[in-house]
């Protein structure tokens, strides 16, 4: 049987970047709209590979994405990507890369039209899973059914982050 997420974070084998990750951000809503661009690019990047090496380049991608500024990612040109493509201490897969781009002006549209991300989120909140993922195919790029579910579950939109008995259960 599969350890979960939250036995392994809080046994004596998970690396600090899990527990912190786990403890401080996994199933928690974010306030601010550059929290949930990043929640949602790391899912993008996670997948096909594992969450440990999402986690260990996250600083690295943020770096590269400056700091997830939505207006500049949203002017990145071929330059910008060729150097994305380049830089070794990212996850170097140009279709999550162009995905983030596009997805920085999907995000700036919803802010434009909603006052902030999180509140378009709560606007949706009462969708089915199904609904959601229905919804984030239509609005965004490389989102489909696995990386829609585990950005609402990190994000707090969905039950699912922690086990009923880890301390850190808020649903």
């Amino acid at each position: 049987m599969k350890k979960s997420y939250c036995k392994y974070c809080n046994s004596a084998s998970a690396s600090k970047i899990h527990y912190q990750y786990h403890k401080n951000e996994y199933g928690i809503n974010p306030i601010k709209d550059k929290l949930f661009f990043e929640a949602l690019i790391l899912e993008i990047n996670q997948t096909g590979l594992s969450w440990d090496l999402v986690l260990k380049k996250r600083n690295h991608i943020k770096l590269a994405f400056e700091n997830y500024n939505l207006n500049k990612i949203s002017n990145y040109n071929k330059k910008n990507i060729d150097c994305l493509l380049s830089n070794n201490k990212i996850i170097r897969n140009k279709k999550k890369i162009i995905a983030t781009i596009y997805n920085s002006k999907i995000f700036i549209e919803i802010i434009k039209d909603n006052g902030s991300f999180k509140n378009w989120m709560d606007k949706n909140k009462s969708k089915s899973l199904d609904q959601w993922i229905q919804l984030f195919k239509k609005k965004f790029k490389f989102t489909g059914p696995s990386v829609t579910k585990e950005f609402l579950v990190a994000t707090g939109y969905i039950a699912g982050a922690h086990d009923l008995n880890c301390i850190y259960y808020k649903l």
